[in-house]
């Protein structure tokens, strides 16, 4: 955001690490002021998660559509519309 870079393990590991720091906050402390920090690192450990998760799927769809056909492919496609073309004449 900043210019600032995370190493890429550290990244990939944030959301875990949220959600574990909620869940060790929540088993230790017992106050008002500690259970809602411990929801608010879990919350965000879940959203950043989701998100992640998300973009990789639509990323994933997104090369999957823009593919180009083999040569097979090709042939076969370029063999269906010869055909069609022929019993349209």
């Amino acid at each position: 955001m900043f210019g600032v870079y995370l190493p890429m393990w550290l990244y990939r590991a944030l959301p875990y690490l949220y959600i574990l720091s909620g869940a060790t906050i929540a088993s230790v402390h017992q106050s008002f002021l500690a259970l809602t920090s411990a929801f608010l690192f879990v919350a965000a450990g879940v959203v950043a998660w989701f998100l992640r998760r998300a973009h990789r799927r639509k990323e994933a769809i997104s090369a999957k559509c823009s593919q180009q056909p083999t040569s097979a492919e090709q042939y076969e496609l370029e063999e269906a519309l010869r055909r069609i073309n022929e019993r349209l004449r």
